[in-house]
């Protein structure tokens, strides 16, 4: 459970320090910090109906092999299970409550020291938590900022701290232990009238490794505006010959959306954030293995369900969630010539994780697919025609996608190129009726852009 620091974001370090909450240093916070005395086990241990605990998630075969058809452990493995199984309890070292995009909560915080007088601290992400808290102590102030490392939109954004109140313990401090009460609010970009909220209690020792030249060096570059990172940053690397545990060779071409994606460790618990070069709005991976079984990684959530793979970029080599990492759909590929000479490719990807359906049925989880194009040597998203989506808007989706869930379900019936405008035919299918239209993709600016013509529905009996 206990991660690496997450680079700290360019927004964040663009502010000024007169920006910055003034910090209230109390010789005895007081309030209620019994958060602390609560644990959880890691992610993927979970008790069993027989009051058993057991890995339910990513697993090592051993230990699916030490259990009977009906998940209980074997008499005789008892003892061989737990040597195996890890059941550390991680005690939570954060409380809070939060009004902000795609966040279920959190139980860890952590803080790291760059100096003597410059503290750095975040909140930890989850399957069902992107976004994190950060903020930076120096001296007297402290700046706070959100970043949201959304799940469907193309890139990790930042809200920047607008006002609100710090009080930190000194005593403790001085320990290298940050107690801290405190109560922010953000601008929020997407919607002025509506900021967003942090408050809560935090109760954590401060790593000093970061005082580690190298570390530093990293962070400090990341704080710069004029800097352009074109490699990984804090990634978990495994090699070549590493083998998934309870995976199958799964090679296909793969993507990467974002900026920056979760990597895993062997037992599957996340550990890092690894960033890709700024400068590429679509990055090519390629996939080698897959977990043979989907992954619930929130038992209380069915959509929480994905694959984990193991991924290569570049020389470079590490485990990541199928929800971050798109396979390419060989069978929906479509190809042109433009006008100067040049081949272009329209497809789909999708992400490998629970769909809309399996095979029990309609599932109710949310499915798309989006479509890329391939100029040259670079690939590019669409930039979306549905402004007024309510799905896009709820998903901070700002790229074309085809729908897939239990409510419509899209593709692609033929393409042509006229004039430098690919023109894609698209039919949908919903619960009652249909419809057909014509997708329109074109160059705009550095990129490709949409419009949707002659849009026709229908009803069906």
């Amino acid at each position: 459970m206990r991660l690496f620091i997450i680079i700290f974001s360019l927004a964040l370090l663009s502010c000024n320090m007169d920006r910055g909450v003034r910090i209230e240093w109390v010789d005895n916070l007081q309030g209620d910090f019994s958060f602390t005395e609560r644990w959880s086990y890691p992610e993927n241990v979970f008790r069993n109906d027989y009051g058993e605990l057991v890995c339910d998630g990513i697993c090592d075969d051993v230990l699916f092999s030490m259990r009977d058809t009906d998940g209980r452990i074997l008499p005789d493995s008892i003892e061989r299970y737990y040597q195996l199984l890890d059941t550390t309890h991680y005690y939570h070292t954060i409380e809070s409550d939060a009004d902000c995009y795609e966040w279920d909560g959190t139980d860890f915080a952590y803080a790291h020291r760059s100096s003597n007088d410059t503290v750095y601290c975040y909140t930890a992400c989850g399957v069902s938590t992107h976004s994190s808290l950060r903020f930076m102590i120096t001296e007297d102030n402290c700046i706070p900022s959100i970043e949201l490392n959304s799940i469907a939109d193309g890139g990790i954004k930042y809200y920047n701290g607008k006002n609100g109140w710090i009080r930190i313990d000194r005593t403790l401090w001085q320990k290298n232990i940050l107690k801290a009460e405190f109560d922010f609010t953000f601008d929020n970009s997407d919607d002025i009238e509506n900021p967003m909220r942090w408050k809560g209690r935090i109760y954590t020792k401060i790593d000093d490794s970061l005082k580690q030249q190298a570390v530093v060096e990293s962070i400090e570059n990341s704080l710069r505006t004029d800097s352009v990172y074109t490699g990984f940053i804090g990634i978990d690397e495994i090699d070549a010959d590493y083998i998934l545990p309870g995976s199958e060779k799964y090679v296909r071409q793969g993507f990467v959306l974002k900026s920056k994606i979760g990597t895993y460790d062997s037992s599957f618990r996340f550990k890092v954030c690894t960033t890709f070069p700024y400068e590429e709005e679509v990055t090519p991976v390629e996939i080698l293995q897959r977990t043979k079984k989907l992954i619930r990684m929130d038992k209380g959530d069915i959509c929480s369900s994905d694959y984990f793979l193991k991924v290569k970029y570049g020389n470079e080599y590490f485990i990541a969630n199928g929800t971050e990492v798109y396979e390419k759909d060989e069978q929906s590929v479509f190809t042109f010539v433009n006008s100067k000479g040049k081949k272009l490719e329209l497809f789909r990807i999708g992400f490998l994780r629970i769909g809309a359906s399996n095979e029990d049925g309609l599932t109710g989880c949310d499915e798309y697919y989006p479509l890329l194009i391939k100029d040259g040597d670079r690939y590019y998203k669409i930039g979306t025609p549905r402004a007024d989506d309510y799905y896009a808007k709820r998903h901070r989706i700002f790229y074309f996608y085809l729908k897939g869930d239990d409510t419509a379900q899209e593709s692609i019936r033929s393409a042509s190129l006229k004039n430098d405008t690919i023109i894609a035919s698209i039919k949908a299918l919903y619960q009652e009726g249909g419809a057909e239209y014509d997708l329109k993709i074109f160059r705009k600016g550095e990129g490709y852009s949409s419009s949707i013509a002659n849009r026709i529905e229908y009803e069906t009996e």
